[in-house]
């Protein structure tokens, strides 16, 4: 997880720094990497941790939870595409806030270990 965890922090850090579309684009393709490590990472993760109980309840609530937020996503990207085009920093800059709540709960979740 801290593997992906890096790979999305360096891409956020890309995006912010590109100086063309290119470069912004090769940026993207990182996070993007990222994302999709993080999330078969944890998709994994939940159902080794979780109880049989409740296994299929927080892979659920985690598919929720994702949609909702690709959801907010897509409603505050056309919201800054249609009112202010030219300031697309300060959203591609809320990445580096869930790459910061990833890393402080990397710390409290429980190790797997066999």
């Amino acid at each position: 997880m801290i593997g992906a965890i890096v790979i999305l922090l360096g891409g956020s850090i890309a995006e912010i720094t590109a100086f063309s579309w290119q470069s912004w684009l090769g940026a993207a393709v990182l996070v993007r990497l990222g994302v999709g490590l993080a999330q078969s990472i944890l998709i994994t993760y939940i159902s080794e941790i979780a109880p049989f109980q409740i296994r299929g309840f927080m892979i659920g609530a985690y598919q929720l939870c994702l949609g909702f937020g690709q959801l907010i996503a897509a409603v505050a990207t056309q919201l800054v595409d249609t009112h202010q085009p030219n300031k697309w920093k300060p959203l591609i800059g809320t990445e580096f806030a869930f790459t910061a709540v990833s890393i402080l709960l990397q710390h409290i979740v429980p190790d797997i270990r066999y």
